[in-house]
């Protein structure tokens, strides 16, 4: 949904944009990643929470392969936290390493942390904020430089989320150091009956600049009970090659 999900909680891959989501994942919950991005970049990602009484705790890699000959060789994101939950309202933070390694084998890394609160009215609504890559420092060579990041967002579910239709709405805004303030809106809908079914998601926004992706994005899910397998999809300008994700999720 072009990249709003500080709001979109109970997935483990919340543990990307703000760790308190986390505070929904009922018992586990276990998600896969693989995206084709232009110029032959492979992206590869994974990530997993665990309930434990009114903690959760999760934890999450991302890994990008650049292939040659570009002087990069590959990056990586390893992500830890944990969130509490007292009532309606949740807290989490999380501490990241970032690394970045060249053809040469020479390494930059830095370590950062994430804050977030969730205000989640049951599945209906969900207000939330958090503010990323905090105290960044660098762990190996110059670092890596990764940019402070604020996000603020709201998701309504339009629809009882326990009956057969699907439909939710949310909007988020996201302030990164040294660009402009951002909004995106997303949406999703579909049909689940007896947790079989398909959704349909679109999001469109204002993107990070140094990407080049455009304003829209599509994709979807199909739901086989606790499984659900996604797609998503990016045009990239001045690229003849788009962005095209896959994925698995899997929350009993």
């Amino acid at each position: 949904m072009g990249g709003a999900g500080v709001a979109v909680i109970g997935d483990a891959g919340a543990m990307a944009v703000n760790p308190s989501g986390l505070a929904l994942v009922k018992t586990i919950a276990v998600e896969g990643i693989y995206g084709w991005l232009p110029g032959g970049v492979e992206h590869r990602g994974a990530a997993g929470a665990l309930r434990l009484g009114q903690f959760n705790l999760g934890a999450s890699y991302q890994f990008l392969r650049y292939p040659e000959p570009s002087p990069a060789a590959h990056d990586l994101l390893w992500t830890a936290g944990a969130v509490y939950r007292y009532g309606l309202v949740a807290v989490g933070a999380a501490l990241k390493y970032a690394a970045a390694r060249d053809r040469a084998g020479a390494l930059a890394a830095s370590t950062a942390g994430d804050v977030g609160v969730t205000l989640a009215v049951f599945d209906i609504m969900a207000l939330a904020a958090s503010v990323q890559n905090l105290a960044d420092r660098a762990a190996s060579g110059p670092g890596v430089g990764l940019p402070t990041m604020g996000r603020l967002g709201f998701t309504l579910n339009f629809v009882d989320p326990q009956s057969n239709a699907r439909l939710l709405g949310t909007i988020e805004t996201v302030w990164v150091e040294g660009e402009s303030r951002r909004t995106v809106l997303g949406a999703e809908g579909g049909v689940v009956v007896h947790g079989v079914g398909v959704v349909a998601r679109v999001g469109h926004g204002g993107q990070f600049t140094a990407l080049g992706q455009t304003e829209w994005t599509v994709g979807g899910s199909v739901v086989l009970g606790q499984l659900h397998l996604d797609y998503a999809y990016q045009q990239q300008r001045g690229s003849a090659r788009d962005i095209h994700r896959v994925g698995v999720r899997w929350a009993p």
